[in-house]
């Protein structure tokens, strides 16, 4: 049985500490795999790191667990650039990512970033430009 836990970024916030500490326990206790949480901007809703970049940063931070985000809100992005993210922190982790991607549950969010929901997943390009 594998079994994962999912990082508390909400909460942590930016305690750089608490989240390498939390991480590191985690893979110390035997998880499987760590989850984190991704959402580009919400209005209202508490802070979020940004999950390649903390995936990143947990690569080097960590030696065997599994790193996995929620799901990887595709079309708030460019498609190459998470390609490319994706193969890197694959590699700097030496194949621990575990990567999952979506189009996105949340109109609110899609009309925060100026995109129509109602074509989300359609095959229609973002036009995010990030």
């Amino acid at each position: 049985m594998k079994i994962g836990v999912s990082l508390p970024v909400r909460e942590l916030k930016n305690d750089i500490v608490a989240i390498k500490d939390f991480c590191q326990m985690a893979e110390q206790l035997g998880y499987n795999h760590l989850r984190i949480p991704d959402q580009i901007l919400r209005p209202g809703n508490k802070h979020l790191h940004e999950p390649l970049t903390l995936m990143a940063y947990l690569a080097g931070i960590t030696k065997s667990i599994e790193l996995t985000p929620s799901v990887i809100i595709l079309p708030a992005r460019q498609t190459v650039l998470v390609a490319k993210q994706a193969a890197e922190i694959d590699i700097l982790s030496e194949g621990r990512l575990r990567l999952g991607i979506g189009v996105g549950g949340s109109e609110e969010e899609y009309t925060f970033l100026g995109e129509d929901f109602k074509n989300r997943g359609s095959g229609v390009t973002s036009r995010c430009a990030y």
